[in-house]
């Protein structure tokens, strides 16, 4: 818990100090003491109540018309109107406050003289916290703050749930699955690599290898989880506006209005690829020398489905809030236990959408406001902002990815791990596409090998390869997007030369040469 004595409380005004616990927030001047009670707001609410208190004189007039102008079903619903108890109040001394009786609680609905908080106060106290919490404008003054306490301790992860190849057998079932429809299309590869040795696995879509090229279109669904953690309340909505949002969008506008859904024109390695879907377009470019100049592509519904959210509330075992004060940013941030949320989606989540039409033969994307995943049970190995993963959904291969878009500001991200880890989808679906190994790229630190044909984690950002990630604006709201770099098959096979567009190993460039046997691994 910080120690309020320390942050902007204290310099507001020194004569008032406090400390916060779970279930009320105490300030203390002289003898005079204010206790608050009212359980049902979250930590970051009611330090806001405060914070929003001690400077009621620093509103600008644009934050009180801003207030005036909501409808009444907008305006925020924790005022001194509240139905319930709110606030126990000490004797007046040094306040602006009424002059209330000690020790006594204080229900609206007494609206004796003795007891009513008078209606000018209420007011300017509820334009005082709409202008905290929901206007626009403060969250991006609380952007632009420092931390109260140390930076963020957590670096973004890039996770992925490690399987075994697959067995002949095994592909054979799920092939045959392809084949009848029941999941979704699939093409299977077989390739000698530079160590001579033969790899086989599947991706999504058609075979670049196949003559007949044309468009393969995966039925997508966009599902927002709304995610209520236990240990603050606080509640993590993708549907709505969050007040720190690029845009005042939610993330699922954000989202679909994302290269990763919208069709921008992408030029890759200095080859005009075409106009698509970015995962598409990284698709043929990965295979230029096989689908230049062809219809060849493998797109997600171009008006993806959003089914209606899942509510999940995370229980306290599971889950922790990390106040927005701890890393300076906009807004809480939370994180959850990947093996715990994982399997609520295969055994609750993806069993309970299958009424709205989710299964095999279609891709769910699961999409979170400003909560990632701890690994292994441990809150401090943290964090993962996506995966993807398959498993055998009543005997049937089922894939989905996890994603969320950061609006807290705890790792400023917004569309880079999503484009990661939906890459990784497309070209290893089940996790397990064997290639040879390798390593001292990326995520994978020099001495560490790894064996499977994930494109995105050689070009992990925020590790020791330098990358050359894409920015997109969309014109019609003006909100940038970040795209990770990728690597081609090639890199990971050793083909030579690249089937890549420009001849390179990646998809803009870094990669001159493919991959180097592991250990020590490295780049031709």
């Amino acid at each position: 818990m910080p120690d309020l004595r320390k942050s902007s409380l204290r310099r507001a005004n020194p004569q008032i100090w406090g400390f916060w616990g779970p279930k009320k927030f105490r300030i203390e001047e002289r003898q005079t003491t204010w206790r608050w009670i009212e359980s049902g707001w979250s930590a970051t609410q009611k330090y806001q109540f405060i914070e929003t208190f001690l400077t009621l004189a620093s509103l600008s007039g644009k934050q009180k018309r801003d207030f005036a102008r909501l409808r009444s079903g907008e305006r925020p619903k924790f005022s001194p109107a509240l139905s319930r108890p709110a606030l126990l109040f000490g004797p007046e001394k040094h306040s602006t406050l009424p002059k209330l009786r000690s020790g006594h609680t204080y229900p609206s609905s007494e609206a004796t003289k003795e007891y009513h908080v008078k209606a000018r106060f209420a007011t300017v106290l509820a334009l005082a916290i709409a202008a905290s919490v929901s206007s626009p404008q403060s969250h991006a003054q609380q952007r632009n703050a420092k931390p109260a306490t140390t930076p963020f301790p957590h670096k973004v992860l890039y996770y992925h749930p490690h399987k075994e190849p697959m067995t002949p057998e095994a592909m054979e079932l799920i092939q045959s699955q392809v084949t009848a429809s029941q999941t979704i299309p699939l093409w299977s590869y077989s390739t000698v690599a530079q160590d001579g040795k033969t790899y086989t696995g599947s991706m999504v879509g058609r075979s670049p290898f196949a003559h007949g090229h044309r468009i393969t279109t995966i039925p997508t669904y966009l599902v927002p989880v709304i995610l209520t953690f236990q240990d603050s309340g606080d509640v993590f909505d993708p549907t709505t506006f969050d007040g720190c949002a690029p845009a005042n969008e939610s993330v699922i506008q954000l989202i679909q209005n994302s290269p990763l859904i919208g069709k921008p024109n992408f030029t890759i390695n200095g080859v005009n690829v075409g106009i698509g879907q970015y995962l598409d377009e990284f698709q043929r470019a990965n295979f230029w020398a096989k689908v230049g100049g062809t219809p060849y592509h493998t797109t997600f519904s171009t008006n993806p489905t959003v089914l209606a959210p899942v509510r999940v509330t995370v229980p306290a075992a599971h889950g922790v809030t990390i106040s927005f004060l701890n890393f300076g940013g906009c807004m809480d941030t939370a994180e959850m236990d990947i093996d715990w949320w994982d399997n609520e989606v295969q055994t609750v989540i993806i069993p309970m959408l299958a009424a709205d039409g989710v299964g095999p033969a279609n891709f769910p994307q699961f999409i979170f406001d400003s909560v990632a995943e701890y690994i292994g049970g441990n809150p401090s190995n943290c964090c993962a902002l996506g995966y993807h993963n398959s498993y055998l959904n009543g005997g049937v291969f089922q894939t989905y990815s996890v994603n969320e878009y950061d609006n807290s500001g705890a790792f400023g991200g917004d569309t880079s791990v999503m484009s990661h880890e939906i890459a990784e989808w497309l070209d290893d679906p089940s996790t397990s596409n064997a290639v040879p190994a390798w390593g001292g790229e990326g995520q994978v630190a020099a001495g560490t090998c790894q064996d499977n044909l994930e494109v995105g984690d050689p070009l992990s950002p925020g590790f020791g390869t330098p990358t050359n990630p894409f920015t997109f604006t969309n014109t019609s709201t003006g909100v940038s997007y970040t795209l990770q770099e990728l690597a081609f098959y090639s890199w990971f096979l050793g083909s030579k030369p690249s089937l890549g567009a420009g001849g390179k190993y990646s998809d803009n460039g870094t990669f001159s040469g493919f991959a180097k046997a592991c250990p020590p691994g490295g780049t031709n």
